[in-house]
């Protein structure tokens, strides 16, 4: 072979060996016939969110894959998700349950995918993990025996539960009574009047002596006698310095005199029809050792006593702490006066004196500085009153607040200055306690206020009976905040608040049942207001929210609403028909309230413990609100409480003259009540991706597909919307709309999307079909989400054909629709956007017909619920919510069309991301 044909096979050689790659990559058109240059592709673990790989190479020319020189396609070196490969879990700790809370096992909880890992198993929830209250796991507290004194209780030697304070002797649960010593009735003297062991005890004492140590008051302070025709200002300037002297403010010789015989000082009032009612003044003082008087300024007790000339019903008698203007101080801090009338009296229409009979009135008191007085009253019928043997007696351990209160009152034995072995009235007949969630005593009167003005007037104590019991006539009525309760969080709210106001607290107390049983006796007919609100002053006063029960003679009731709608009234529109009363015979009324959800109350009445049951349709009104009982008896009130609240108040209003309503215990209980938990519509997790491409062709991802939000020319690059991965990155200043709903094209090609008007979409198959748009989204504060938006729609300002999803700074999330300029409703969930995490929306529509679209928005694969009004944008169109959180636009689309824009519009400061994106047909229902 010459050298010349020696070349020319060489050659043929090197060309067919150059032929198979130029073969194997001529296939794409972008790069031309070249030869592979692989680059390795490192292999990925598969996680519970994302795909992994295999190690393999990859031409960066044509993207052939190889793996170990075997040819391979992209779905055969891809791992698919893994659903327990989990890379971000924050571990929980085991927690024993006890007597009050329960508790759980250990758990793990992923970041990722928001799923939970229990026992190595990957669940949706951490119910599995959860664990009941344990009621007999206490944590018990050592108590040693504590002997009473005459100041304090005592109690047996015992353990108690720090959790919830049930006390154990010998690991018996028993009751706090039965371990209870009450404090003893001895008390020792010092030569200052003092017990050094209770010191204080004489205002828990109703009486300060007790029946085995009669004491007689000997450390009387004397003092000087003024003329009683001085002006106020010159009196007042004397009282200043002549400490423990006696005046009276009325003038004339024969209203008032002072005698002052063999030292012992007296005052007589006389009253008639020219002087109705007297004061006297008394500046406290102490008698020095060398026969000087001493101002006295601190805490003492206070003794005189009272005599009356005739037999009188008195309007205002007794002594109180005033100042130099001779105005009381601090009256709430004060006993009040015997009587019937007037400020700062009991409020008592039979309070009575007999003749001749010398009544005691002990006092404990304080003064805080040299200008104030004790006043003496003394307004009745037409008599003469005398007060006499006045003592003072210092007391240690002051407050520093000025107060009074009532020790003792009672008639004495002025032969030997000792009290009367017999029966003491109750000084102050509200012993009753019981303490209500918001920390008052129901069976105080000052937290009762009258039933016949909405000035939240105090009714006085002229209602309680001599047991301490409460009790109501027509001249009475009132109401009082019972209905209080605390949420998670400590706030105190009521069970029937406003939904849209106090959504979080409110989730709190859904699994609670509160119980309010009063022990009853009632004569003649009344209404009782529940959950009044504030000016739901009775049945009359439609306006306003409340229920009404009315209670007549022959022992039937029957309950009536007001709903705050004055069409919406209804009067004894449902009766009993199983269960009654009887009149002036003790019963147990009971009210069961249970707040099921933020719209739902349910609430049940029970008479000695058996359930009421009634007649009577239930009745939806025309705003679609609904009421009505169940056979059981249970009255249930749906949608109502979504966006407007009833009250806190219980309301005793007595319907005749000769009606009498006693109320004389109550008892509230709370228990959890086991619900079956809804089932929450959920989506099964989507796969996102970055890039991706929409249904128009375009990169959601592609920054030259976004326009500026406020104007339709503006057309985004990279530096001002994308990071350096790849995100969609928006701010205030860069809010930014896009093209994203398209999801058909017509038979000329043209785009159409799923609100396009009626005409636009004729022939095309995209109706009765669920249209799923994922976004992986994340955002450092409050944000507005445009959907299907139109051309001239730029932002939520802008008010134009559009529905836009919110978040506020609290992350609570609204939907609201605009049209033609202006906010047709707006609704508001519960849920929140977690500002410290990415999260999934997902929106999901479907075009129903011709002119409804339906719209259903998901956090996190949980379909969000929401509150509001419906509304009816014109004549032919409406917009609603159903209980599922749909959202349903009916009849618009047929005339008019929304738009396909996305729009993302940050609030001022926040900074929105978008990180990935999917699309899904889903098929026909």
């Amino acid at each position: 072979m010459n050298k010349k044909n020696k070349t020319l096979i060489t050659g043929m050689a090197s060309l067919m060996m150059f032929i198979p790659a130029m073969v194997s990559c001529s296939g794409n058109k972008n790069h031309g016939v070249h030869e592979h240059a692989f680059y390795p592709v490192m292999a990925k673990e598969a996680t519970c969110v994302s795909t992994g790989n295999i190690a393999y190479d990859q031409c960066i020319y044509c993207k052939q894959i190889e793996v170990n020189g075997e040819r391979k396609t992209l779905e055969e070196v891809t791992l698919p998700m893994d659903p327990d490969a989990h890379k971000h879990l924050e571990d929980f700790a085991a927690i024993a349950p006890t007597c009050i809370s329960g508790g759980n096992t250990a758990y793990s909880y992923c970041e990722d995918c928001g799923k939970y890992v229990i026992d190595g198993e990957t669940v949706n929830g951490n119910e599995s993990a959860l664990l009941p209250i344990e009621p007999n796991n206490h944590h018990l507290e050592e108590l040693a025996y504590k002997a009473p004194t005459c100041g304090t209780d005592g109690y047996k030697a015992h353990m108690e539960c720090t959790l919830c304070h049930k006390d154990f002797i010998d690991g018996q649960e028993v009751s706090e009574d039965s371990i209870f010593i009450p404090k003893t009735k001895q008390h020792v003297y010092d030569e200052n009047g003092a017990d050094n062991v209770c010191k204080k005890a004489f205002q828990f004492d109703n009486q300060v002596f007790d029946d085995n140590n009669a004491y007689s008051l000997s450390a009387c302070s004397k003092g000087k006698e003024m003329n009683s025709t001085q002006e106020k200002a010159p009196i007042a300037e004397a009282l200043k310095n002549e400490r423990m002297t006696f005046i009276t403010q009325t003038d004339g010789e024969t209203a008032t005199t002072v005698s002052n015989e063999n030292g012992d000082i007296s005052l007589t009032h006389k009253v008639d029809k020219d002087n109705p009612q007297a004061f006297t003044r008394i500046a406290p003082g102490v008698k020095k050792n060398d026969g000087t008087i001493e101002t006295y300024v601190g805490k003492f007790l206070f003794s005189m006593d009272v005599t009356f000339k005739e037999n009188v019903y008195v309007a205002r008698v007794g002594a109180m702490i005033v100042n130099s203007s001779f105005s009381v101080i601090s009256a709430n801090s004060q006993a009040k006066l015997l009587g019937r009338t007037g400020a700062n009296s009991e409020g008592k229409a039979d309070r009575s004196f007999e003749a001749g009979v010398t009544y005691r009135f002990v006092y404990s008191m304080e003064t805080t500085d040299e200008t104030q007085l004790i006043q003496l009253w003394g307004c009745s019928n037409m008599t003469t009153i005398t007060y006499s043997n006045f003592h003072l007696i210092p007391l240690t351990e002051a407050e520093n607040k000025v107060s009074s209160t009532f020790l003792y009152f009672g008639k004495t034995d002025m032969a030997n200055n000792e009290f009367h072995v017999e029966p003491k009235p109750n000084p102050d007949p509200a012993k009753k306690s019981v303490l209500m969630p918001n920390e008052q005593n129901f069976f105080d009167a000052a937290n009762w206020t009258k039933a016949t003005s909405n000035d939240q007037e105090a009714l006085g104590e002229g209602i309680y009976e001599s047991d301490g019991s409460l009790s109501f006539d027509k001249n009475s009525a009132a109401r009082i905040n019972l209905f209080h309760v605390k949420a998670n969080d400590g706030t105190l709210i009521h069970v029937g608040d406003n939904a849209s106001k106090k959504a979080e607290q409110l989730a709190g107390i859904y699994s609670k049942e509160y119980s309010y049983s009063l022990e009853m006796l009632v004569n003649g007919s009344f209404d009782m207001g529940i959950l009044a609100a504030g000016k739901a002053l009775n049945k009359s006063i439609t306006e306003q929210a409340a229920l009404y029960l009315t209670f007549l003679e022959d022992g039937s009731i029957s309950m009536s609403q007001t709903s705050g709608d004055p069409s919406s009234v209804f009067t004894d529109h449902f009766n009993v028909a199983s269960g009654s009363y009887e009149q002036g015979k003790k019963f147990t009324f009971t009210i069961k309230l249970h707040r099921t959800d933020a719209k739902t109350l349910k609430v049940q009445f029970l008479i000695n413990g058996a359930a009421l049951k009634w007649n009577g349709d239930a009745i939806t009104t025309k705003t679609g609100y609904s009421y009505g009982f169940d056979e059981n008896g249970v009255f249930t009130s749906s949608k109502y409480l979504a966006n407007i609240g009833m009250g806190q108040r219980l309301s005793v209003l007595p319907t005749s003259e000769s009606s009498k309503v006693t109320i004389s215990d109550l008892k509230i209980e709370t228990k959890t009540v086991e619900t079956p938990a809804e089932p929450e519509a959920s989506l099964d997790a989507l796969e996102v991706s970055n890039p991706y491409t929409m249904y128009n062709g375009y990169d959601l991802f592609a920054s030259g597909n976004w326009t500026a939000a406020n104007e339709n020319k503006t057309v985004r690059d990279d530096e001002t919307i994308k990071d350096s991965d790849g995100n969609l990155v928006f701010k205030k200043d860069t809010s930014s709309r896009i093209d994203f709903f398209h999801v058909a094209k017509d038979a000329n090609g043209n785009l159409r999307h799923l609100a396009d008007k009626k005409d636009n979409i004729a022939g095309l198959d995209i109706k009765n079909k669920d249209y799923r748009f994922d976004l992986d989204m994340s955002s450092s504060g409050a944000f507005d989400l445009m959907m299907l938006g139109n051309a001239s729609a730029f932002d939520k300002s802008d008010k134009n054909n559009s529905f836009y999803l919110s978040a506020d700074a609290e992350g609570t999330l609204s939907l609201s629709f605009a049209l033609n300029k202006t906010f047709m409703s707006t609704f508001v969930s519960e849920a929140k956007f977690d500002f410290t995490k990415k999260q999934r929306i997902s929106i999901i529509m479907n075009r129903v017909n011709d002119s409804d679209i339906d719209i259903s928005i998901y956090l996190d694969y949980k379909q969000v619920k929401w509150m509001g009004e419906s509304s009816k944008p014109n004549t032919s169109s409406a917009l609603s919510v159903n209980e599922e959180g749909k959202v349903s636009l009916t009849g618009l689309l047929a005339t008019v069309g929304l738009g396909q824009r996305l729009g993302v519009m940050p609030a001022d400061s926040s900074t929105v991301k978008i990180l990935g994106a999917a699309f899904l047909p889903s098929p026909t229902k």
